[in-house]
Formats: C-alpha cells, sequence, structure tokens
C-alpha cells in the first residue's frame, strides 16, 4: 500500500519537473520598435 502512494508521488513530482522544463513557444520580437510588423506579422499566424 504504501509502495502505491510512494509511486503516485513520484510520478506526480516528475510530471512538474517535465512540465516545468518545456519552454514558451512565442512570436519572437526585438528590442525596438524596428521589428514590430514582422512580430505583429508572426503573432497574428499564431
Amino acid at each position: 500500500m504504501a509502495f502505491f502512494a510512494k509511486a503516485k508521488i513520484f510520478a506526480a513530482a516528475a510530471s512538474m519537473m517535465l512540465a516545468a522544463a518545456t519552454a514558451a513557444q512565442a512570436a519572437q520580437c526585438g528590442n525596438s520598435g524596428a521589428g514590430f510588423e514582422a512580430w505583429k506579422a508572426e503573432f497574428a499566424q499564431e
């Protein structure tokens, strides 16, 4: 019985670590307003 409880805790912890490790996918933007039109076009495609 304790084995299954530990397995559930381990599975939950592993799931949280995996979810936290994924990178966010977003439209890239620059450091100035020069790339706004390109960003807007990429954002609209998403």
